[in-house]
């Protein structure tokens, strides 16, 4: 029980501290900076996935071929089309279960 209430009351607090001080330039820099940071871990996370038991031996073969599709189509739909990122989880998690 305490895993979890000290962390949820920490998010709570800071929150309503970040929502009352949004205007100000000091905090927007600090967010800015969080922003990049999480961009960061995120890729780097992506890029530790990136391995051949992920998608294949790099060629023509139908694993590879699907992964990079699926690659493609969530990238055009979370950068052009603004699709919520539960969504495209989801379908390719589906695309995954039927493909493999």
């Amino acid at each position: 029980m305490s895993v979890i209430v000290i962390p949820v009351l920490l998010v709570l607090s800071v929150s309503r501290w970040l929502q009352a001080h949004r205007d100000s330039p000091v905090v927007s820099r600090v967010m800015s900076v969080v922003r990049l940071a999480v961009v960061g871990l995120v890729a780097a996370a992506a890029l530790g996935l990136a391995t051949v038991d992920s998608f294949g031996e790099i060629g023509f073969n139908v694993r590879f071929v699907v992964s990079m599709f699926v690659f493609v189509v969530v990238f055009a739909l979370s950068f052009f089309k603004r699709v919520s990122p539960i969504w495209l989880i989801v379908g390719a998690g589906v695309v995954g279960l039927i493909v493999y």
